[in-house]
Order: structure tokens, then C-alpha cells, then sequence
């Protein structure tokens, strides 16, 4: 179990926290270079043997959840808004 493993498990917890609360935190990690890449490229080497690995793991597919949620919702919200506006 590295240090770094720690590090980007609660990291990646915040960011979850962050998404539950702020629908301008989907915009700016979708908006942000190599953000999905990266925690789809540590889905691929994620060891779940190890609890730290395992976990932020689960962390990046919370995210990656949300973000897809999110973004799906703001595109209704958006359609909605432009067919009330007719």
C-alpha cells in the first residue's frame, strides 16, 4: 500500500463528496485534460488484493458515475429549458 495510493483514494473521495453537492464540479473534470483518461487508466492497473487499490478503485467509478449523471441530467435540464422558452 503506497502513500500515493492513499493520497488519490481520498482524493478521489473528496471528489465524489464535491459532485453529490456541486453540478459545476462535473464541468470542470470533464473540462480538465486527461481527468477521465486517468482514472479510467487506474481502473486498469487497480489491484484488488490491496484495500487501498481496491477502494480507490470504487472511488473512480463513483465519480465516473456521477459524472455521466450528471452531465445526462444537465443535457435534460438544458433541452427542457429551450423548449419552454417556445
Amino acid at each position: 500500500m503506497s502513500h500515493l495510493d492513499q493520497v488519490l483514494e481520498v482524493t478521489a473521495r473528496a471528489i465524489t463528496y464535491y459532485l453529490d453537492v456541486s453540478a459545476e464540479c462535473t464541468r470542470r473534470i470533464v473540462a480538465m485534460d486527461g481527468a477521465i483518461k486517468a482514472m479510467c487508466n487506474r481502473l486498469v492497473v487497480a489491484d484488488v488484493t490491496n484495500r487501498t487499490s481496491k477502494d480507490l478503485a470504487e472511488q473512480c467509478i463513483k465519480v465516473l458515475e456521477l459524472v455521466k449523471t450528471l452531465k445526462k441530467a444537465l443535457k435534460s435540464f438544458k433541452k427542457t429549458s429551450r423548449m419552454l422558452m417556445f
